[in-house]
């Protein structure tokens, strides 16, 4: 990067700042876990985008480790305190990336891991089959989009719908640096897919907090089969919150009128800015984790609301 640029981009970063809308850090009862980050500490590698589930009555989240070009699996009994348990997905490339991803168990007990594979400012999302969370890169097919095409695709989003048996991915396309809009497939084997006509979530001008484009998401589908989304609304490319948004099909959405639900702090580890949500509902609560950013570093950080009538 040349002088020029650099100055460019920080007099665009110090401008948006300035120009960032002041929404609170919390709205709609949403509380930030007093002992945040709950993965990451000051000068450990930058830990973003989580992804969780609950199995046999743990909690399992897989995150992004920049520093080691990995998915890591981190295990906690109660979401609150985390053990590294494996780095599940490593990549030794120089010019490759791996991250991004999201984890299935299917019916048959075998774990499929959906990931963004970034190569050359492009990017495409791979599927890899496991009896056990332990993947081979080698044995990595591309599902959704491929590195000759010229948009990218990134952040999967995938869930095995009992009810309809098929897979359900939401997964945002666009620009490399930041992803534009959020998009929608299904599958009946997580391989073959069929894209929706059309982007399900974009940026809107009217709606300040995703005015400018909108990012990876976390979909939940709940016992009434209504679909629940939290997401990333971009105020404008350098100041991000955490939004929410409701469904019947998984396709038309509605905002929840007290977007953004989680912003940026003043000060602190996600001053800078927030990013890629993953939402459960379990023991009447709605667990909320994300990824904030102080400056170039990164951490996971946990977010809280009581739920009255869980749908």
């Amino acid at each position: 990067m040349s002088i020029k640029d650099a100055v460019i981009i920080n007099s665009r970063k110090a401008v948006n700042k300035l120009l960032s809308y002041n929404y609170p850090e919390v709205s709609d009862n949403w509380e930030k876990y007093y002992d945040n980050p709950v993965i990451g500490k000051k000068n450990e590698n930058s830990f973003f985008d989580p992804f969780v589930l609950v199995e046999n009555g743990q909690f399992l989240m897989i995150v992004s480790n920049r520093e080691n070009n990995s998915i890591d699996l981190y295990k906690s009994k109660d979401g609150m305190f985390w053990n590294f348990s494996d780095n599940i997905l490593k990549l030794d490339h120089p010019e490759a990336a791996i991250n991004r991803a999201s984890l299935v168990v299917t019916s048959s007990r075998d774990w499929k891991l959906f990931f963004t594979y970034q190569l050359r400012n492009k990017s495409c999302i791979k599927m890899i089959v496991s009896e056990k969370l332990n993947f081979q890169l080698n044995r990595a097919i591309t599902c959704i989009g491929s590195l000759e095409e010229s948009y990218c695709v990134m952040n999967p989003c995938v869930i095995w719908d009992l009810d309809e048996k098929i897979y359900k991915m939401w997964y945002a396309q666009g620009n490399f640096y930041e992803p534009d809009m959020l998009c929608y497939a299904t599958s009946k084997d997580g391989i073959e897919w069929n894209k929706y006509n059309s982007p399900v979530l974009t940026k809107n001008k009217h709606d300040l907090y995703r005015k400018c484009k909108v990012g990876g998401c976390h979909v939940i589908k709940n016992s009434d089969k209504s679909y629940e989304m939290f997401y990333i609304g971009y105020q404008n490319i350098d100041v991000s919150g955490i939004c929410h948004a409701f469904s019947d099909d998984g396709i038309h959405w509605k905002q929840n009128c007290y977007n953004p639900i989680i912003a940026a702090s003043k000060k602190g580890w996600d001053c800078s800015a927030v990013y890629k949500p993953a939402a459960i509902h379990k023991n009447g609560y709605m667990y909320l984790w994300y990824n904030g950013r102080r400056n170039k570093q990164e951490c996971i950080g946990l977010a809280m609301r009581k739920v009255a009538n869980v749908r």
